[in-house]
C-alpha cells in the first residue's frame, strides 16, 4: 500500500540517497515509511556518445604515436644508412698510380731482373719475411697484400716501384716495410701513389696481421 504519510519535495530535507544500485539507478528511502524507492536514471545516451568519443581519442592518440616511432626509426635508419656510405667509401678510397704512363718501361725493367711480386701468405712471400728483407708493399682494392723485394737482385740498386707490386692497379694502401730488430715498421710511402695518413692507420696493420711476426706501425706517416 502506499506510502500515507506526508513526504517532502524530492531533494528536500529527509529524502536522501540510501545507497548506490545498479548502473543507471539510485536507491532512496522514504525516511517516514522506511521503504525503499528506486529511481532509473536513463544515462545512456549520455554515456554511450562519450565512450565512443573516448575510444576514438585514443585510437587517435595510438595512430599518432605509432606514425612518430616509425618516422624516428626510418630518420635512424637513414642516418645509419648514409654513415655507412660514408665509412665505406672512406675505408674504400683508392690511389691511383701517379706515373701510370712510365708502367709499361718499369714492367719490362723488371721483367729483365726477374722481378714478380708475392701475395701474403705465399711461400715466397713467407721467404722474404723469413730473411728480413726490406719490401715495398700495397693493398689492392680486392684487399689482398702484395710485396716485391725493395731492390731488384743481380740490379746493381734499381729500385723496385710500387706500380710493380700493385700491376698498375689503384690501391688502399701501400708503402714501405723494413726491420728494426725483430720487428716489421711499416710505412705509406710511395710516390706513385702518394696514401695519406688515414688509409695507412685503417688497412696497414689489419693487412699485415696473422703473419707471426711482430709489426708496428711506423711514428712518421707521409701526407699525413
Amino acid at each position: 500500500m502506499p506510502c500515507q504519510a506526508p513526504r517532502p519535495r524530492f531533494g528536500g530535507p529527509g529524502c536522501y540517497p540510501h545507497c548506490q544500485g545498479p548502473e543507471g539507478a539510485v536507491e532512496l528511502q522514504c525516511p517516514f515509511c522506511r521503504r525503499a524507492i528506486r529511481l532509473q536514471l536513463n544515462v545512456g545516451p549520455v554515456v554511450a556518445p562519450m565512450n565512443a568519443l573516448a575510444a576514438a581519442a585514443a585510437a587517435a592518440a595510438a595512430a599518432i604515436a605509432a606514425a612518430a616511432a616509425q618516422a624516428r626509426h626510418q630518420r635512424a635508419a637513414g642516418n645509419w644508412q648514409r654513415l655507412r656510405q660514408g665509412l665505406a667509401a672512406r675505408r674504400r678510397h683508392a690511389f691511383p698510380n701517379r706515373h701510370a704512363s712510365g708502367f709499361a718501361a718499369e714492367a719490362a725493367e723488371a721483367a729483365t731482373y726477374k722481378v714478380k711480386r708475392y701475395v701474403k701468405g705465399s711461400p715466397m712471400f713467407m721467404m722474404l719475411l723469413q730473411y728480413k728483407l726490406p719490401l715495398k708493399w700495397v693493398i689492392t682494392t680486392t684487399g689482398f697484400l702484395w710485396v716485391v723485394p725493395y731492390h731488384a737482385l743481380g740490379s746493381g740498386g734499381w729500385e723496385v716501384p710500387h706500380s710493380i707490386a700493385a700491376n698498375n692497379q689503384p690501391i688502399l694502401c701501400g708503402g714501405f716495410a723494413t726491420w728494426d730488430g725483430d720487428t716489421l715498421v711499416v710505412d705509406n710511402a710511395t710516390g706513385h701513389y702518394r696514401v695519406d695518413g688515414l688509409s695507412a692507420r685503417q688497412h696497414a696493420m689489419r693487412a699485415w696481421s696473422g703473419l707471426g711476426i711482430a709489426v708496428r706501425l711506423s711514428d712518421r706517416l707521409h701526407a699525413d
